[in-house]
């Protein structure tokens, strides 16, 4: 068995590391594109639930201060939803 020099696998080991970086951008994306899509589901099958919500809380759904402060709440879901990590602890 030959071995090869460091020199023919350095350049091997970079395009894995950046095709590794590509595949987690790409599942990021679709699973930020998986929870718009259920959030917009959410709110076409419950409209009354949300209607409830704003009622209670006194909220005009029709305002613009409104949309603007759920489309900044979405976008913080989104960005986050991509971050999230646990760790678990096991303890006895």
């Amino acid at each position: 068995m030959s071995r090869l020099s460091r020199d023919v696998l350095i350049p091997h080991r970079g395009a894995a590391e950046k095709s590794m970086r590509h595949g987690a951008v790409d599942k990021a994306q679709a699973a930020m594109g998986a929870i718009r899509a259920l959030i917009q589901r959410r709110l076409a099958e419950r409209p009354d639930l949300f209607q409830f919500v704003a009622s209670v809380f006194q909220t005009d759904v029709n305002s613009k201060q409104h949309t603007s402060a759920l489309e900044f709440v979405e976008k913080s879901i989104l960005a986050g939803a991509s971050q999230w990590s646990a760790k678990i602890a096991i303890t006895g």
